[in-house]
């Protein structure tokens, strides 16, 4: 998580108010959001976030589960980077935010959104902000029903990730060609993506897993779309998790694999349940519950996500 500092404080209040902010987003480093959570929303709450503040409260509040708070702090994350000059930065905000309203089905302002990063960054030189935007142009070429060129964009945006040393979004691009491959109707091979993305990516960083769990909703809804238009696809269970893993050939192994398996197993036909870590509190529907694994040692929260 990037640090920010305080604004419109005097030096001993600064002082302390940045002492908090250190500490927020170490709190975010650890994906302990409601830890992080309070204290910013507290310092915003007296006018002292800075563009980069508001864009950490925009990433805190949404993993918090408080995706209205997290899209006015983005809101006002992009003007701000731009009376600071920070054009890329004011771009990358911009994508996110469509990204957000996509996700939740408002076309509009994610095409607004969409159109507004792509002003921002006109004549600047290609750089990662120009990844995100091939994603949203992505996003959005596939609710059109063009997967073939979704793909395209989504691997634009893995090689721009690649180039400039940003793992979130070669995850977000190797997700969104899974989901690309996936609507166009073929699951199993979506699948393979999204385990390719996992296994090149270690323990992905926490942005990844929205898109994880993004590309297990996606699969869902497609069979719904199969088995109504065709009378018929298999009840799928589906259990996601993050987890370092190991590849040797097409297989994969580990256990955080084993773990995905046993949570899978816990679901019921149509439904996709995952640890609560990598859902987080955003995309879970009900409350969480505690559980054995076999072979696991420590018992797992999880919960179910909710794609209807």
């Amino acid at each position: 998580m990037a640090r920010t500092r305080s604004s419109q404080a005097t030096p001993t209040t600064r002082d302390a108010i940045d002492q908090r902010l250190d500490a927020t987003g170490e709190a975010a480093d650890r994906r302990a959001w409601r830890e992080a959570y309070e204290p910013l929303v507290e310092i915003d709450g007296d006018g002292r976030l800075d563009a980069a503040g508001l864009e950490l409260l925009g990433s805190v509040a949404w993993w918090a589960g408080d995706p209205d708070r997290s899209i006015g702090a983005r809101e006002r994350a992009v003007p701000a980077y731009l009376k600071d000059g920070d054009t890329v930065r004011a771009a990358y905000v911009a994508c996110l935010l469509a990204m957000d309203h996509r996700q939740r089905s408002s076309e509009a302002a994610a095409g607004g959104w969409r159109a507004c990063a792509a002003r921002i960054l006109q004549g600047e030189p290609e750089g990662v902000a120009h990844g995100y935007l091939a994603m949203v142009e992505g996003d959005e070429t596939l609710v059109d029903g063009d997967g073939e060129r979704a793909f395209a964009l989504a691997e634009r945006a893995v090689d721009l990730g690649a180039r400039y040393g940003d793992r979130d979004l070669q995850g977000y691009g190797r997700v969104a060609q899974g989901m690309a491959v996936v609507r166009a109707g073929d699951p199993e091979q979506g699948l393979a993506l999204l385990d390719e993305a996992a296994a090149a990516a270690g323990r992905p960083p926490a942005s990844w897993s929205s898109a994880i769990a993004g590309c297990a909703v996606a699969i869902q809804r497609r069979l719904a779309e199969h088995r109504r238009e065709h009378g018929f696809a298999p009840q799928v269970r589906i259990g996601v998790h993050t987890a370092n893993v190991a590849k040797l050939g097409h297989e994969f192994s580990g256990i955080g694999v084993n773990q995905a398996a046993r949570i899978a197993a816990l679901a019921d036909g149509g439904q996709i349940l995952a640890s609560r870590e990598t859902a987080g509190d955003r995309r879970a529907t009900g409350d969480p519950r505690t559980v054995s694994l076999k072979g696991i040692a420590e018992p797992v929260e999880i919960v179910s996500v909710g794609w209807r």
